[in-house]
């Protein structure tokens, strides 16, 4: 989009924007220059100046989300963190899956520690856009970063715009967690870890469907399929820059993350809802969300 030069309407104004100074945290706004806020219009993810729009790309790693946050001339946007996320344990469904009966002396310690979690847990998550550069057959490139899975490929067919992102229950939660000597108060610790681990991602979700509407949604994690293994994390890392580090999460060299109970993986948008379960013949996995559909892998990825 291009204004018109005045006394000449036949003619496109060539593209001349100031520097992004500061950025409102109020989805679909921005401020250049000291001017005031003003709509965005276009599409999620870009800016709209003076006389065009570009994608919005800063050269800072790292954002936090607040209010008239100031930014160094000539930075790009890299990685945004999510600090501020709520986290609320419903203690009925806690004691329905620790198993713990209604009157039993277990309710008053699992309640305790449940009300203590809540009040020391800070989970935490980063995430960036990033576009599709190029595909090939069985791999695609990411920002100059090279994914080989053929699922991914498939799913990013028609795909352009992703978000790549890391989810921690918080170094917080996993300090807390490691003062259990009773190996049953071990065991509801690591349960309360991942209910904050999945309620960041869920919030993740529903943060990016609401400040960049990118329509139905499905993620992929490295090393759920074989077709997208463990040591897939190192590109993802190396996407998301220090946002990761920045969070607290490191990756060790058998590529699993610390703390324990942290998630990465990659947001797309999808008209055909995709989970990693309907290709994993894992019947007995806790974590499973959608039953194994024989044969998919045969049809639709090969």
């Amino acid at each position: 989009m291009a204004a018109r030069k005045k006394g000449n309407p036949g003619k496109r104004a060539p593209c001349n924007l100031p520097t992004l100074r500061t950025i409102s945290e109020g989805p679909g706004f921005f401020r250049d220059w000291g001017r005031k806020k003003r709509p965005l219009r276009g599409s999620p993810g870009e800016y709209v100046g003076a006389r065009c729009i570009v994608p919005l790309r800063l050269n800072n790693p790292i954002i936090h989300l607040s209010r008239g946050e100031e930014f160094e001339e000539g930075n790009k946007m890299e990685c945004t963190i999510l600090e501020s996320v709520p986290f609320r344990i419903d203690l009925e469904e806690l004691k329905k899956k620790m198993r713990v009966k209604e009157g039993s002396e277990m309710v008053e310690k699992l309640g305790a520690m449940a009300q203590e979690a809540q009040k020391i847990a800070r989970p935490k998550v980063c995430y960036r856009i990033a576009y599709v550069e190029s595909k090939a057959d069985d791999h695609l490139v990411i920002e100059g970063i090279r994914f080989t899975s053929r699922v991914m490929r498939i799913n990013l067919d028609k795909v352009f715009r992703v978000f790549p992102y890391v989810a921690t229950c918080g170094l917080e939660l996993e300090e807390w967690s490691k003062s259990f000597e009773d190996l049953l108060e071990q065991f509801w610790a690591e349960e309360i870890k991942v209910l904050a681990v999945r309620g960041t991602i869920r919030h993740l979700h529903e943060y990016l469907t609401d400040r960049y509407r990118p329509g139905q949604m499905s993620r992929m994690n490295p090393g759920s399929l074989p077709d997208w293994p463990l040591s897939e994390q190192k590109p993802l890392f190396d996407l998301l820059g220090s946002g990761p580090a920045t969070i607290g999460v490191q990756l060790k060299d058998s590529f699993l993350m610390t703390p324990i109970k942290s998630v990465s993986g990659i947001w797309f948008p999808t008209e055909d809802k995709f989970e990693n379960c309907r290709l994993c013949e894992r019947q007995k996995c806790p974590g499973r969300r959608a039953p194994f559909e024989p044969g998919l892998m045969e049809r639709k990825y090969q």
